[in-house]
């Protein structure tokens, strides 16, 4: 994306796409509209930030119950006990488990404490929602639904401002492949059918294991047009070769880049995703694995703390030819666990 004055490498948000679609059945149309007093969010949190009690804030104005995950980083600044204040509950994992675990955990806390939820809406911590997101998802999913879609999820159409797809004048929603996590609803039946989020592969590439799973039942996904959703793509930094900074028309060029630990689950991640879905769906599995090649050769070309990732990227290259899922273990050498930054 670009931001005004300064350019930009990377970033893969989602993609547009041109769906056979599936129309509904009564698994889609006996659900009821989508409003606040029908909808959760949950959060999954680690090492949670100052600015998540604002945020949650914004997410219990608009939803019936709010709930944060603790993925057990540690709270340094007090912050659940701020966002318990504000009307969250939380729930403490006890120790670091992943995203998918975390959300899990969460979505079974709704489901045994909180009749009359029909709908989750999965976010991450560093996320703020607009103020009438569940009124805009709402007239997505009606839409949708009215159409004839059997719809499984809905996201948000702009990304920071940027529009992650085409939509047709006027038009509430259009379709999208492989949504980002963070801003996504699912219908709360949906998640239960599908078996939840996949704990086994911890950061990278849940949300896009969860939409080829939603795909294979037939549901569809979609993205509602006037939702925009802030999120932070992780850490800028000036782009730099041989040690000289990069410069276009005399701005800094800037690269998102990571933690170095999740290269790691980036390259581990997309090669089981490729084992479990490239026989089905080879054109997405070959386009997705080389956008990942590309952002790495971006990072290990033009950023900071080339070496480390390069060793998390090879040493994920290793597991996920062997097969092996869960959280990474110690590096060796000095190496951290999957929390280090």
């Amino acid at each position: 994306m670009r931001t005004q004055g300064v350019a930009s490498i990377g970033g893969k948000i989602c993609r547009p796409v041109a769906l056979g679609i599936m129309h509904s059945t009564s698994r889609a149309q006996g659900l009821p509209a989508v409003q606040k007093s029908n909808c959760a969010a949950v959060i999954s949190a680690y090492h949670p930030p100052r600015g998540l009690v604002d945020r949650v804030s914004a997410l219990v104005a608009q939803f019936q119950v709010v709930v944060i995950a603790d993925d057990g980083g540690g709270d340094e600044h007090g912050v659940l006990q701020r966002c318990r204040d504000e009307g969250a509950m939380t729930v403490e994992l006890g120790s670091n488990q992943g995203i998918a675990a975390a959300l899990n955990r969460a979505v079974e806390e709704i489901k045994a404490g909180h009749a009359g939820i029909d709908y989750i809406v999965t976010f991450d911590q560093d996320s703020t929602p607009p103020a009438d997101l569940i009124a805009v998802f709402g007239e997505a999913w009606a839409e949708a639904v009215s159409a004839g879609l059997l719809v499984g999820s809905v996201s948000p159409g702009r990304i920071n401002g940027a529009l992650i797809g085409r939509a047709e004048p006027g038009a509430a929603y259009f379709p999208v492949s492989e949504p980002i996590q963070s801003g996504t609803l699912v219908p709360l039946s949906v998640m239960q059918e599908i078996g939840g989020l996949d704990e086994s592969l911890f950061i990278d590439g849940v949300d896009t294991d969860m939409y080829w799973r939603l795909r294979a039942r037939g549901y569809v996904a979609i993205a509602a047009s006037r939702a925009d959703l802030s999120h932070e793509l992780g850490a800028r930094s000036q782009a730099a070769l041989l040690g000289r900074p990069l410069r276009r028309r005399g701005e800094p060029i800037m690269i998102m880049q990571s933690a170095p630990f999740r290269y790691y689950y980036l390259v581990r991640n997309r090669l089981e995703l490729v084992r479990r879905y490239g026989r089905s769906r080879p054109l997405p599995m070959v386009r997705g694995l080389a956008l990942d090649l590309r952002h790495l050769a971006v990072v290990l070309v033009f950023g900071t703390g080339r070496r480390r990732r390069l060793q998390y990227a090879a040493r994920g290259l290793s597991d996920g030819l062997r097969g092996r899922r869960g959280r990474m273990t110690t590096m060796g050498n000095g190496g951290k666990v999957a929390g280090d930054a």
